[in-house]
């Protein structure tokens, strides 16, 4: 079984919530113990939470945890997860030579982007996003678990993935309107294929399509899991995907 030692800021987490009955975390140590595609998962997701600062984990700690006491309907516990993502655009500042990277505390009064960091002398806003599967998608699943996925991704999913940008613009804008900040969009993206088993040609489809979702002066990074990461109890390096534009950056209210 899996000791606590192991898992440190998992458990840390865990304890957190109290023995709430109905938290996701319950039986956790023996579904570790049964599982190894979900010891797997949470091994990987210790090594993001262990790399943030004690500051960065006891913002994500506390912002995440009470979310693991609320599954929905459909989507399971998603939205926990979706949130921990937060700790992949930390990493990515950090490996990537941003000083300075800190989460940017909520405010009630306005909107505020996730993150905040320095380049040399200038100023960084990043704003991280989880794109999940359709709800049509889980639905279909659900009712037939060999269900077939299709090859080449929807328009559907290139609207999402525009408008989950624009969202992610005005929410650094509403923050700053300061035209010399570099601002950073960085999407975790879980395709209708659960598996991932066409993960490299969605990349491809991405790539092609880049002009329907790159906004002036943003810098877009993509995020995917390996093909079959759901399927094996192997850990391998994600897809990554970094998209710029060299126009510069404009308030959303000054775009045509």
């Amino acid at each position: 079984m899996m000791r606590a030692e192991e898992l440190p800021r998992t458990y840390e987490l865990v304890a957190s919530l109290k023995g709430a009955p109905r938290s996701y975390f319950k039986n956790f140590a023996a579904s570790l113990r049964d599982n190894p595609i979900k010891k797997k998962y949470f091994v990987d997701i210790e090594a993001e939470l262990a790399s943030l600062d004690p500051a960065a984990w006891d913002h994500l700690r506390t912002k995440v945890g009470p979310l693991f006491l609320k599954k929905e309907k459909v989507r399971g516990w998603q939205g926990p997860f979706s949130e921990l993502n937060e700790a992949k655009a930390y990493n990515y500042l950090v490996r990537s030579g941003y000083t300075s990277v800190e989460f940017v505390p909520r405010n009630s009064d306005i909107k505020t982007p996730d993150l905040r960091a320095k380049l040399g002398g200038v100023d960084v806003l990043c704003e991280a996003k989880t794109i999940n599967r359709s709800t049509r998608a889980i639905v279909a699943q659900l009712q037939n678990p060999v269900s077939s996925v299709a090859i080449l991704l929807s328009k559907e999913f290139f609207l999402k993935i525009a408008s989950t940008i624009r969202r992610a613009d005005l929410q650094m804008a509403a923050f700053s309107m300061a035209v010399d900040i570099k601002r950073i969009v960085y999407i975790v993206i879980n395709f209708d294929d659960w598996l991932h088993e066409y993960v490299d040609r969605y990349l491809i489809q991405i790539q092609e399509r880049e002009k329907e979702f790159v906004l002036p002066g943003l810098e877009i990074v993509v995020d995917a899991k390996p093909k079959f990461y759901s399927a094996s109890p192997l850990s391998e390096t994600p897809h990554m995907l970094r998209f710029t534009s060299i126009v510069p950056w404009q308030p959303p209210t000054a775009r045509n």
